[in-house]
């Protein structure tokens, strides 16, 4: 085909088509100030026509979340920068928060047996949340950074402090856990002057459960260096320092902890340094522990694992 030809057949055919898709493909204009930003669970977002839920742009967010609770339809979410992210899974839009605006760092969230949300904060602030008005009320103010909260059959609170489990109402604290995974042996203070060496101590944890028996499950790791696992009986107001079999401290670097409908716990382990690797173990209710997945092995251990998430 001649030269010009081959030009005249472009312009002929193909730039009309070309115009075409063009012409077809959503243009950025005014009507992206009327999106709202969707955040989908646990770090990527999208912008979203307010009518319509039409997704134009999706990016990922550098953001983690310390925890996050689910009430009904909604998931509540705490940043590692202590602000509160929340969605509303039928809409996937974000709900907003003003609590944000009010400088507060909140570093803990639960639910009551009631389903009331409430946060903590590090200057030991615990506000109840109305999530209808999008509003908090302070219940209470203690001495300590308020890690985790957790609520017991009365529901009564009760909160994970430096360095131990402290119940606000009879500022009574728990911080002798003698089951640990590993046999280290730590320096306290006593006497204000004098240190003693324990095996008995709390580690703060980086991630908690409660159960269906309402145990709290409070997981702490330290990354190469293992974890540990408290546990405490929000029953009893007792530390939980029965003996689990078959567990290796090596494979706890806790992520995050779940129960299925037959009362199995089940803990997922991490850790990327220098090679990524995880492992899943499961504890029964007769505290026999058996890891049912370790990525050494490329392939899950052959095993069922009943309804394995429980709400």
């Amino acid at each position: 085909m001649p030269q010009r030809s081959r030009v005249q057949y472009i312009l002929h055919n193909i730039m009309p088509l070309l115009i075409l898709i063009l012409l077809s493909m959503p243009a950025k204009s005014q009507d992206t100030l009327n999106t709202v930003e969707v955040r989908a669970f646990p770090a990527n977002s999208a912008w979203a026509m307010a009518d319509t839920l039409q997704i134009d742009l999706i990016e990922r967010q550098k953001v983690n979340y310390r925890d996050y609770i689910r009430r009904d339809n909604h998931i509540f979410a705490l940043t590692d920068s202590h602000q509160v992210i929340a969605w509303d899974l039928a809409s996937l839009d974000t709900i907003s928060m003003q609590v944000n605006q009010l400088g507060r760092k909140y570093s803990a969230i639960s639910k009551d047996r009631m389903q009331n949300i409430y946060l903590g904060t590090k200057n030991g602030e615990i506000f109840k949340f109305d999530s209808q008005h999008k509003e908090i009320s302070r219940i209470d103010s203690i001495p300590y950074w308020v890690w985790a909260m957790g609520f017991d059959q009365y529901n009564e609170l009760f909160t994970v402090v430096p360095y131990a489990v402290y119940q606000p109402s009879t500022q009574r604290f728990w911080d002798e856990f003698g089951n640990h995974t590993t046999s280290r042996i730590v320096d306290r203070k006593f006497l204000w002057f004098f240190n003693r060496r324990t095996d008995r101590y709390f580690i703060l944890p980086s991630v908690t459960y409660i159960d269906s028996k309402n145990r709290w499950w409070l997981c702490a790791s330290a990354g190469e260096f293992g974890g540990d696992l408290q546990v405490f009986d929000l029953n009893s107001h007792e530390i939980y320092n029965e003996e689990f079999k078959g567990l290796r401290p090596e494979a706890i670097k806790p992520r995050s902890v779940f129960e299925d409908s037959t009362g199995n716990i089940y803990i997922t382990s991490g850790l990327q340094h220098f090679m990524s690797s995880g492992e899943i173990i499961r504890i029964t209710p007769d505290n026999i522990v058996t890891e049912i997945y370790n990525s050494n092995d490329n392939k899950p251990a052959s095993v069922e694992v009943p309804a394995l998430f429980k709400e």
